[in-house]
């Protein structure tokens, strides 16, 4: 995933001890948009199963902290890039 090389970048070692879900789970209970797309070349060779996963250990963390309502992940149709079609509705569950 691209995440996790630009972890290995910027923190090295990270990801030796976490998993990108993991991370997430840091953030909360600040609110959270995980976003991805169907044919991201970049969601490593397990894909979406992948994203799923990991998104999953994050809103796990979110559910035991009591703000489940502060994660939401966001699936595009396409590859990596910028979904503007979502670009409302993103702001909005982040400045709730």
């Amino acid at each position: 995933m691209i995440c996790e090389q630009l972890m290995l970048e910027t923190e090295p070692g990270v990801m030796e001890h976490f998993d990108m879900g993991d991370l997430g789970a840091m953030l909360c209970p600040r609110r959270l948009v995980i976003q991805s797309g169907k044919l991201d070349p970049l969601d490593g060779p397990r894909g979406q199963v992948n994203v799923r996963e990991q998104a999953a250990i994050t809103e796990k963390a979110y559910a035991a902290c009591g703000c489940p309502g502060n994660m939401m992940l966001d699936i595009g149709e396409a590859g990596h890039q910028f979904y503007p079609e979502r670009l409302r509705e993103t702001a909005a569950f982040l400045t709730e």
